[in-house]
């Protein structure tokens, strides 16, 4: 296949060549509609069937192997689907160093661009059909572009990728009225449950979108939602398609399994993606706001989202717990299926109840887990070691107290030290769990408590070694230590035989230096251990740690209190 000029008016593909008239195949350029990932799209017109289509095509930065067969496999999977809800493809083609794709042109506007002109409307009387009409009413021609040129969205690097210029980076007094709107509340839900409609269809024919979005979201001038670009979606029956590494798709709205690379791309990523989407619209806001791309990539991962009713007041508790559902980070959490999203709204469009649990707004701890230095497990496992140790060793002393004393007395005494065992095991857990995540009342506490073990070992060695002193050089002592004199002997007596096989006679010294050796133990291991925690948790990194986790704890306290007042 080649180009065809449809008269001598025509230009020719050279450098030179400018999009206006271009046929390519057999459809011919009216103009430029946008851009995206995969290329540019165009309305163009099928010249042998006479009708209007979006013709999609790739830049020549786009020429390499890998590029033309994801750009196949795009067409390929929108081909399989046929759905009221997504744009058909009619046909795809390549021509020397372009490949393009021609599919139904939707008469409508991207949500994108209607969230964006709700965010800044100057009448309360708008909502997402005006958009759509206000929009289509001021397309103007697109200026021209070359097709030997790189295309414009896909120039830099894929790590490079801008975050979404923010176009309405402040709501109108307007829109904020609009978006508490009953009447907004459910045009959004209804919007939402045909695109989750459309969804399930595509899941059930094997195929994922994974890059759901506003941008691929169209309305048309009847209220109809649309699917678009399923330009990186993957058959679950596709074994040739292996994951690189690479991030595919737009981080606003990507999965965390897909910011992570951890588990299965199934149906559920879209869930996730279309519940964003959801919360955009009721709130006409970013559902997630960062500086920058790492900090996007990990707040999707460990941070979680404010409940939606806290930035619209009119969202009910039942949408609310649909929203945040279908965005748990947790695919298992979430709806196991677009069809049961769906479902769900319908039942909230209703007034009927929903399946949807109670949302809870909870610090996420896997961001400051996932930063832990290893000086804190040590230190942790220390106090659960020691806290088990005094517990049953104080145990034991109670069970012998109570064994050999069985007065009232002995019952009170074993009772007292039972209940120091408990809270001496309960305080050493607490303690450890504390310290794990990053609690900085654990860390002031454990680094008393070393103290403590530190100086009582101190105290524990030099009062026996003045115990032992002082009992060394007593009179009692030195006639106990004395070895008694040997018997007078008997001339007649007949010695008795030398048994060679007999123990050395135990002596009293050898029982003290029996009792040293037993009390010296736990007092130097008391001493060490005392000493790894207090190293553990003066270090410059724990303490650096411990001043990331308060930071996250007060960002996040801080973010409750902005949204719920």
């Amino acid at each position: 296949m080649s180009y065809i000029a449809s008269s001598p008016e025509r230009l020719p593909l050279t450098a030179g060549a400018l999009e206006a008239g271009v046929l390519i195949g057999d459809f011919r350029i009216e103009r430029r509609i946008g851009a995206g990932g995969m290329g540019i799209v165009y309305e163009a017109r099928q010249v042998s069937l006479d009708r209007p289509v979006a013709l999609k095509v790739l830049g020549q930065a786009l020429t390499r192997g890998t590029d033309v067969a994801r750009f196949q496999r795009e067409a390929q999977a929108a081909a399989r689907l046929r759905h009221p809800a997504i744009a058909q493809v009619f046909y795809i083609g390549q021509d020397r160093h372009l490949c393009y794709l021609a599919m139904e042109l939707i008469d409508g506007s991207s949500l994108r661009r209607v969230l964006d002109r709700l965010g800044t409307t100057a009448s309360i009387e708008s909502g997402l059909d005006s958009a759509v009409r206000d929009d289509l009413s001021g397309h103007a021609s697109a200026e021209p572009v070359r097709f030997d040129q790189p295309t414009e969205a896909i120039a830099g690097e894929p790590s490079a990728d801008p975050l979404p210029a923010e176009l309405n980076p402040y709501l109108s007094p307007q829109a904020l009225e609009l978006r508490t709107s009953g009447g907004h509340v459910r045009r959004v839900s209804e919007v939402v449950r045909d695109a989750a409609q459309a969804l399930a269809h595509a899941h059930e024919q094997g195929v994922i979108h994974r890059d759901i979005k506003p941008d691929n979201l169209l309305l048309d001038r009847r209220g109809r939602v649309h699917l678009i670009d399923f330009g990186i979606a993957r058959f679950f029956d596709d074994q040739a398609v292996t994951y690189t590494g690479q991030l595919v798709g737009t981080p606003l709205y990507m999965s965390p399994e897909q910011v992570t690379g951890r588990g299965a791309i199934d149906a559920r990523t879209d869930i996730y993606s279309l519940g964003l989407v959801l919360y955009e619209m009721l709130t006409l806001r970013p559902p997630i706001e960062a500086t920058n791309r790492e900090n996007l990539l990990r707040t999707i991962v460990t941070k979680p989202l404010p409940p939606v009713s806290w930035r619209n007041s009119a969202v009910s508790p039942d949408l609310e717990r649909i929203v945040h559902k279908a965005t748990q980070k947790d695919p298992d959490l979430r709806y196991a299926s677009a069809a049961d999203l769906a479902a769900d709204l319908d039942r909230y469009l209703a007034g009927k109840p929903v399946t949807a649990a109670v949302y809870h707004f909870r610090l996420d701890e896997r961001e400051i887990t996932a930063a832990r230095p290893g000086e804190v497990v040590l230190a942790a496992v220390i106090f659960f070691m020691l806290a088990f140790f005094l517990f049953m060793s104080i145990e034991s002393i109670a069970l012998m107290t109570g064994l050999m004393v069985f007065q009232q007395q002995g019952s009170i005494i074993m009772a007292v030290e039972l209940v120091v065992a408990f809270l001496i095991l309960i305080g050493g857990i607490l303690l450890g769990r504390g310290l794990l995540f990053g609690r900085s009342w654990s860390r002031w506490s454990g680094v008393a408590a070393a103290t403590l073990l530190i100086v009582a070992s101190i105290m524990a060695g030099v009062g026996m070694g003045m115990a032992m002193v002082a009992v060394l050089t007593s009179d009692a002592a030195s006639a106990w230590l004395e070895p008694p004199p040997p018997p007078t002997a008997d001339p007649a007596a007949t010695p008795p035989p030398a048994d060679e096989s007999m123990e050395p006679e135990f002596t009293p010294k050898t029982f003290l230096l029996a009792i040293l050796a037993v009390y010296s133990v736990p007092i130097l291991m008391g001493l060490l251990l005392g000493g790894v925690v207090l190293w553990s948790l003066l270090t410059r990194r724990t303490a650096e740690w411990f001043r990331f986790a308060r930071d996250i704890r007060s960002e996040h306290r801080r973010m409750r209190e902005e949204l719920a007042g």
